[in-house]
This record gives C-alpha cells, sequence and structure tokens, in this order.
C-alpha cells in the first residue's frame, strides 16, 4: 500500500463512506472519548486552580502576619534606641535587647512560614543567583542568575567582588 498514491486514497475514502453503519458509531464513540477526557482535563485544572487560590490567600494572611512582626520588630528597636539614647541602665537595656531579639525571631518565624507557602526554596541562595538591588533604590531585592564576576581575559576577579 503506497500512502502517496492517490489511488489508495480514493479506494480508502471509497470504502470509509459505503460502510457508515459501521464507522459512525466508531466515530460517535470516539468524540464521546474526547468530550468525557475533556471534562476530566477541565476538571482537573478546575481543582488547580483551586488549590493555588487558597495558597494565595494563606499567603496574604502570612504575609500580613509578616508585616505586623515587622512592625513590631521596628518599635521595639526605636524603643531600645530611645532607652540607648536616654542612657538607661544596663538591666533595662538587657530587656529591651531581648524583646527586639523576640521580635527578630517571630519575624523570622512568619517569613520562613510565608516562604514555605509561596514555595521558595534554597535556589535563590545556592550560587546559581545573586542578589542585587531592583530597579529603582529601595525598592527591594531581585533573585537574578549570577553572572561571572571576572574581566573578559583576566583570570582576576574583580576588585571587591568576591570570589
Amino acid at each position: 500500500m503506497d500512502v502517496s498514491n492517490p489511488d489508495t486514497w480514493k479506494q480508502q475514502w471509497t470504502a470509509f463512506t459505503s460502510a457508515p453503519y459501521i464507522v459512525a458509531p466508531l466515530i460517535v464513540f470516539a468524540a464521546l472519548v474526547g468530550w468525557w477526557l475533556k471534562g476530566i482535563a477541565i476538571a482537573g485544572l478546575k481543582g488547580r486552580i483551586s488549590v493555588f487560590e487558597d495558597r494565595l490567600k494563606l499567603a496574604a494572611e502570612q504575609a500580613e502576619s509578616a508585616r505586623q512582626a515587622k512592625d513590631e520588630v521596628a518599635t521595639e528597636f526605636e524603643t531600645y534606641e530611645a532607652e540607648v539614647a536616654a542612657k538607661a541602665e544596663n538591666a533595662g537595656l538587657g530587656a529591651s535587647a531581648a524583646r527586639v531579639e523576640g521580635a527578630i525571631v517571630r519575624f523570622a518565624a512568619a517569613n520562613n512560614s510565608l516562604s514555605e507557602i509561596l514555595g521558595v526554596t534554597e535556589e535563590a541562595d545556592s550560587g546559581q543567583f545573586e542578589r542585587r538591588n531592583g530597579p529603582a533604590e529601595g525598592q527591594g531585592r531581585a533573585a537574578r542568575p549570577a553572572k561571572s564576576r571576572r574581566t573578559r581575559g583576566s583570570s582576576t576577579p574583580l576588585a571587591g567582588a568576591p570570589s
């Protein structure tokens, strides 16, 4: 059977159309199976969307918790700075420093929890990425693939760059 021969295609088409009682149920069956599989795929995608929406809500709640913890750190640190400026006693400074440390620990826990929810992995700190400033100063940090810190044609690192 030569599939490049047009006569072969004409013969096959004639055989296909001359048996509608055999071919039509097969086509209907194939269409129903395709429709059913499409429904399964859509249901699976809707389930994934639901999971991502739940994760987004949880992440928003955890982000708010992290913001509150950050504000607590700032407040406790301002209190500590005021006590240092007022030359408070060492016992008072120690208690204030302990409150700052506790606030930092709570902030770190909230931040780690948020990272787990968002699925942030340690890849950003594994060496294949480096931290750089965002597009505007003070806009946060962005993780980008690390580039070589060596000059072209030189075997020595740039000044100030970690090796």
